[in-house]
């Protein structure tokens, strides 16, 4: 499911969609109904969207060396890079960590 997918799926209570779309460890920690619970949270305080801006695209890379691994996360943003951290260990999929 596309980043824009998961927008429109959101916009029209598709909450199921956006489970299903997930890898196993996302579908075992996040059920639908938390997706739909943290998207009515957001949207009662902050009211309905109105726009969709671009978003920031995140690699996180894993490297084995000699002695050990660890990981490189970049964030582009139109095709720039606008963030990079070195971390010890395998990819996290979070920003920094």
């Amino acid at each position: 499911m596309e980043p824009k997918e998961v927008i429109n799926a959101l916009l029209t209570g598709r909450y199921d969609e956006i489970h299903d779309a997930g890898a196993d460890g996302f579908r075992r920690a996040i059920p639908a109904s938390e997706i739909q619970k943290v998207w009515q949270a957001t949207t009662s305080r902050f009211g309905e969207p109105t726009r969709v801006s671009d978003g920031v695209v995140l690699h996180d890379l894993g490297l084995t060396f000699a002695n050990g691994e660890a990981h490189v996360q970049i964030a582009y943003r139109d095709g720039k890079i606008t963030g990079m951290v070195i971390r010890p260990g395998p990819p996290t999929a979070k920003f920094g960590q």
